[in-house]
């Protein structure tokens, strides 16, 4: 895009961020739309509308957008997952997928947006949900549990706040939290008396999902994940 030039899909957005982004546009320097947009907050349906002019996925936190890969590695910042990351993710999804077809619940990629209750928006990287299929939605209906690979640079985040966070989603029975680097993870499961917490560690460990019938092993959501060349 040339400098003055504005994007077609900005018709999308609301008037107050199209004019954020013609300004940078104008001023001749390809400042991308979020690091306009994040001067000033935005409501959830600002955000879905922004959110559909955007090569890059992501998050909205706090009336903010948030780059969903976001992180410091101590020398600059980190927007893309890793491969390994990317393999852990594909090998949990092909088997959740696997595990529910014929079943009435679905396995989602990255793409399954999960609404927390205080109004932030969060894409976990793998998602099952249970809800009634709607093909024009672009949120989960019913999300039964949620699947997040920790890297170095969000392991607090998704530690802590979006731990949390999806634990306060009334649907949500199960948090798998599992580590990018090594073959061990922590299934979290919704009890009557609160959630409690399991350790998972090396190939013959299994993450077991009751509601859905679902199970896998770390072997199968590692594989090939680890191997250095």
């Amino acid at each position: 895009m040339r400098p003055g030039q504005v994007n077609e899909k900005l018709a999308l957005v609301p008037d107050r961020l199209q004019e954020l982004t013609a300004t940078c546009y104008k001023a001749g320097h390809e400042v991308a739309l979020s690091n306009a947009a994040v001067a000033q907050q935005m409501t959830a349906e600002e955000f879905e509308l922004w959110h559909q002019t955007q090569d890059e996925r992501y998050e909205f936190v706090d009336g903010f957008p948030q780059l969903k890969f976001a992180s410091w590695d101590g020398t600059k910042m980190m927007t893309d997952a890793s491969n390994g990351h990317n393999m852990i993710v594909s090998n949990v999804h092909a088997a959740c997928a696997t595990g529910l077809r014929d079943k009435s619940c679905r396995a989602y990629a990255a793409d399954g947006k999960v609404r927390i209750p205080k109004g932030n928006i969060r894409y976990p990287d793998v998602s099952i949900d249970c809800g009634p299929f709607d093909r024009k939605a672009s949120h989960l209906a019913n999300p039964v549990a949620v699947i997040e690979v920790l890297s170095k640079g969000t392991y607090w985040l998704d530690q802590n706040r979006k731990l949390f966070e999806y634990q306060s989603v009334p649907s949500i029975q199960q948090i798998l939290l599992l580590s990018q680097d090594e073959m061990r993870g922590q299934m979290w499961l919704r009890t009557p008396q609160g959630w409690a917490v399991e350790d998972l560690n090396g190939p013959e460990a299994s993450a077991e999902f009751p509601p859905v019938e679902l199970r896998f092993s770390l072997a199968v959501a590692y594989a090939g994940a680890l191997e250095e060349e």
